[in-house]
């Protein structure tokens, strides 16, 4: 159950080391280096929304990914949590700074499509070899 508004406040305990950054799309697949790295505390929960969705032919309940934070964040920059057991990477997509709750501004994301946050070389893959 998350816990939002000014009850936030009373948690402090919730509050992890999150990292903030720009990366650029590259052409074809993947991103460029990180750039304009900001380290930042914050409160990530997964928020159900009170509405349905329909996924084919099944109705499921959506959880949105929020982060509760004092800093002020860019839409499409990325977050990362400050852990390096932690590799998930979400993007910033909607700003919901009007609902400022307990001194924090508001932010949806989305997660990044990809398996890790690591960067390896798949050596089973020989590209230069014909079919």
């Amino acid at each position: 159950m998350p816990i939002y508004g000014d009850m936030l406040a009373f948690f402090p305990e919730l509050e992890q080391p999150y990292e903030n950054f720009s990366m650029v799309a590259k052409l074809v697949s993947g991103y460029d280096k990180r750039v304009h790295i900001k380290y930042l505390s914050g409160i990530f929960q997964k928020v159900k929304v009170s509405k349905l969705q329909v996924e084919g032919d099944t109705l499921n309940q959506t959880e949105i990914p929020t982060l509760w934070t004092r800093d002020i964040l860019e839409q499409g920059t990325f977050i990362k949590q400050y852990d390096d057991t932690v590799t998930t990477i979400y993007r910033v997509t909607k700003d919901r700074s009007f609902e400022e709750e307990s001194d924090m501004n508001v932010y949806e994301l989305e997660s990044v499509v990809g398996t890790t946050d690591t960067q390896t070389n798949n050596t089973d893959v020989n590209i230069t070899s014909g079919w």
